[in-house]
């Protein structure tokens, strides 16, 4: 009899396995049989889903692409009278952020972004996700605020970014979260 496979439960396993070999090794350096060993899967097992490096890569972008735009989905749900302050509550979304299973991610996602000036394929997946939460930014501030300026939301997503990329090489104590921001309002 057949094995039935779940396709997206056996794909989410073998990004995260794919996610641990980046934490360990350059992406360069990561092979599909590195993966596969990390899932613990076989070798057939692995090309049935990415039947190629490459295409591995591409398929997690667009897994990673997807979870960020939940992320970023998630700050609409800001309202004054529930939340309050607005940069309390980006407090508690960076928090989220920088503590969650994004961190993992934005290692694996950084080498990613390096292979974009190389690859157009995986550039054009990367900065059509980036147009897609900067317009969900530049929505919320607008609603928040009262003002259209995709200037704001390109400064709200490049902090975002920026923190994360940051946060790989120098942990960031969540308390140091609200100190950055209130550094960053002493410069308006």
């Amino acid at each position: 009899m057949p094995k039935i496979v779940d396709r997206e439960k056996m794909q989410n396993k073998i990004f995260s396995a794919f996610q641990e070999c980046v934490n360990e090794k350059p992406l360069f350096n990561v092979s599909i049989r590195d993966v596969e060993k990390k899932a613990g899967i076989s070798h057939q097992e692995i090309l049935y889903f990415f039947n190629t490096k490459q295409n591995l890569i591409i398929c997690y972008v667009k897994h990673i692409s997807k979870l960020y735009s939940e992320y970023y989905d998630s700050w609409q749900e800001f309202s004054v009278e529930k939340d309050g302050d607005f940069l309390k509550y980006i407090e508690r979304k960076l928090y989220e952020l920088l503590n969650g299973d994004s961190k993992i991610h934005s290692r694996t996602f950084s080498q990613i972004c390096v292979m974009a000036f190389y690859d157009d394929e995986i550039k054009e997946i990367i900065v059509e996700a980036y147009d897609s939460w900067r317009n969900t930014l530049k929505n919320l501030l607008r609603d928040v605020y009262g003002f259209d300026d995709s200037s704001a939301a390109d400064a709200l997503l490049s902090f975002v970014e920026g923190l994360q990329f940051y946060d790989m090489n120098h942990s960031i104590d969540p308390a140091e979260v609200l100190v950055i921001l209130n550094s960053l309002k002493k410069l308006t």
